[in-house]
Order: structure tokens, then sequence, then C-alpha cells
């Protein structure tokens, strides 16, 4: 299981104006840490029971998550099942080239962002770096102005997906690429994922002064099919990211967002406490009742993503109303805490 190594400290004001201005897209002040996944008799693994998707053939195929676009733009990760290769960080990217492989695989309204007729020329793991170096194709750099920002989003999360990769060189036949070649974002350093996913900013926040929170909400296709959305939320400074996070995954997706939050409206927080990569919250019981007690399977998901996704956490624990154990509405119970998914938005194929 790929555990989470992003631990989201405050981020620097100049990095802050840099991302947003799209003059940089590199977090460099970011802490990075390598978190241990929980003894397996104190967690259970979230992606056993949360998984949309069935195991299949062990030694026919493997799943993979991708990210691509949906039809509000948003870079979504979607998690597919692909023939087992030895590439498969490579193959990963292949499957996210528009008019590849990809593409029957992905529901209607998703698609691969990396232009089409994108090839990777080859791919280097630099170990003592957990640094990626893809070379690209020529195609790489035919892209619309507006999907800039979005191509590199993309190719660095997917890529970090993986234990071996913390941060992506990009190259383009043979040279690395110093900068994106329609809009001019500088690729000075590696990228990494302090660079955020679907950046987006709370009115009134003071750059200079702000704190940077991944939350995941809920969007649906035109035929009602549910899937979760990861946001970079840069908010108000806060020394406790795990207490900023779940406010702000209570408030919501920000106004005229398409995207759906998975809580009452009226939820609230009644507790939260970090210690040694473990997370406990405690909401009040409205979260649960709209749904006669019960809370569906995507919300207690989408929380211990936006933690771990935050925090750097390892496992999270979620109690509602003083109970610890939750009923969902596929039936499972959880009584214990949970760690991270390794597969988003599983299609069931």
């Amino acid at each position: 299981m790929k555990t989470n190594k992003w631990r989201r400290t405050a981020i620097f004001s100049f990095i802050l104006m840099l991302i947003l201005s799209g003059c940089s897209l590199i977090g460099s002040n970011q802490e990075n840490r390598s978190i241990d996944p929980p003894p397996e008799q104190e967690s259970t693994e979230l992606e056993e029971t949360m998984s949309w998707g069935e195991e299949g053939d062990v030694g026919s195929d493997m799943p993979v998550t991708l990210y691509v676009k949906d039809a509000q733009d948003y870079v979504v990760p979607v998690t597919i099942r692909i023939p087992h290769s030895e590439g498969v960080a490579k193959q990963v990217l292949a499957y996210m080239v528009d008019q590849g492989p990809g593409m029957e695989q992905l529901p209607h309204g998703f698609t691969p962002i990396l232009p089409a007729g994108t090839e990777v020329l080859g791919m280097d793991i630099i170990e003592d770096k957990n640094l990626a170096i893809v070379d690209f194709s020529e195609h790489f750099t035919s892209y619309n102005p507006g999907d800039e920002r979005h191509l590199l989003e993309a190719v660095t999360w997917a890529l970090t997906s993986y234990d071996a990769i913390d941060q992506v060189q990009i190259w383009v036949e043979g040279e690395p690429l110093k900068e994106m070649p329609v809009n001019g974002t500088p690729l000075d350093d590696a990228l990494t994922r302090a660079m955020g996913i679907n950046l987006e900013k709370v009115d009134g926040v003071n750059l200079a002064q702000a704190s940077a929170v991944t939350l995941y909400f809920q969007n649906k296709t035109d035929d009602q099919m549910a899937y979760l959305v990861p946001v970079t939320r840069l908010v108000d400074y806060s020394d406790n990211l795990a207490e900023a996070s779940m406010k702000q995954w209570l408030n919501g997706p920000l106004p005229l967002s398409s995207l759906i939050s998975l809580t009452a409206a009226d939820t609230k927080l009644l507790g939260i406490q970090q210690a040694e990569g473990h997370i406990e919250v405690e909401l009040d019981a409205s979260v649960a009742a709209m749904t006669g007690g019960v809370v569906s399977e995507d919300l207690i998901q989408s929380i211990v993503l936006s933690l771990t996704e935050t925090t750097g956490a390892s496992h999270v624990q979620v109690m509602m109303g003083g109970k610890g154990a939750i009923q969902t509405d596929e039936g499972n119970v959880y009584a214990s805490p949970v760690t991270r998914p390794t597969e988003v938005n599983s299609l069931e194929l």
C-alpha cells in the first residue's frame, strides 16, 4: 500500500504567490515525511472494505490510478485495471494519453489529459533522491493553454502515488524542459505534491500567512455516477492542519463550485487529536441524521483522504456522537482506525 508521505505545513508567502500566479509550481520548503503503516492489529486497511472494484485474478492484471479531467475540468484520480507490466509507472502515463489505451476504460465525461500522440520515451528513477525523470515525445508540448497546470498536476500526482517517487522532472525528446512551452510555467526544480491539485483560495486569505489543506469532495457525472475530487485550498494560517482540514471539509465546497458536500450542513466538529501519525476526529451525530444513523462509504473515505493528504498521518479514526463504531450504507462497521486507500474512484470493469 502506498502510504501518504506529504505533511502539509504552512506554505511560505513567496511560494504561495508563485503558485497562484503560475510562475512556479515548486514547493521546496514543503516537508516530506515517510509514514509507516499502522500495526495490523491496530488498524483496518481502508481499501479492503472500501474498494469499488474487484481484485481480479492474481497475475492477470493490476490496479493503477490515473489522473484525468472530468467534465468540470477538475483533475481526478480514477483507478482502473491494466495488464501486469514491469514498468508500471511508465504504463500509467501511457494510459493517461488522449486517444490512448485508457480511453475505452474511462466513464463518459472523463478525458485523458496528456496530448494525443504523446509517448513516454524513457523513465529513470534516481533512488537516493526518490526522483523520477520522465522523457516525453514532442507531442507532450501540444496542449491547450488552459490545460498547462492540469497537465503538470496529473503527471506529478500520478507518479508520486508510488513509494519510490517523491518528485518528478520532465524532459522532452532527451532534453530537460526548463519551462512549459505555452504559458511559460518555469520548471527549474523537480515537481512535488506540494504544488497542490485543483488549487483554490478562500476569499480574504492573506497569502503571506496562509496554509494549504487538500480536501476531498464528491462530484457526479451526468448519469449520476458519484466520485471523489481532491482540491488544495489556501486558507488562513494554522499550526493545527488536522483541525484546519476538518473545518474546511465541514465548510464544504466553495460557492459556485460543482462539488458536493458529503455531510449535513449543521454537522459540528466536537474534537480532533493527533499523535504519532494517528488522528482521532469526533463529529456530532447530525452528520448521519439524514440517512437514519448510517453514513456513506464515500464520507468515511473523504475524511480519511483529506486528513492523511494534508497532515501525513498514517491512520485515522472517525467517531460520531460519542460512538466509536460507525455503520455505513454498505453495511460496514468502522470501530477502529483506518489507513489511506490505495485505490480511489475504482471502476468496476
